[in-house]
C-alpha cells in the first residue's frame, strides 16, 4: 500500500487528474476471486474507487468517508 502522505501529497496526487476515480487498489483487484459474495462495508473509501469496482464484480457496497476542512481562525 502506498505511503498515506500529507496534505501537499493528496493535493498534488489529485490536483491534475480527471473526474475519474483512482484505479482500485491493488490487493483487491488481484484478490476479488478469493471474497465470498454480499455486503461489503468501505470505510474511508474517499473517491469511492474500490466501492465502484466491487459495484462491477456483484457485491452489495456501502462506503463511508469524512471530509475534514480546516478553516483558518
Amino acid at each position: 500500500m502506498e505511503y498515506i502522505g500529507t496534505k501537499e501529497y493528496w493535493d498534488e496526487k489529485f490536483a491534475n487528474r480527471s473526474d475519474n476515480p483512482l484505479d482500485p487498489e491493488k490487493s483487491i483487484v488481484e484478490n476479488v476471486v478469493y471474497l465470498k459474495k454480499g455486503t461489503v462495508l468501505d470505510i474511508a473509501c474517499g473517491d469511492s474507487r474500490n466501492v465502484l469496482f466491487l459495484l462491477e464484480k456483484g457485491f452489495i457496497v456501502t462506503g463511508v468517508t469524512l471530509v475534514v476542512k480546516r478553516l483558518n481562525a
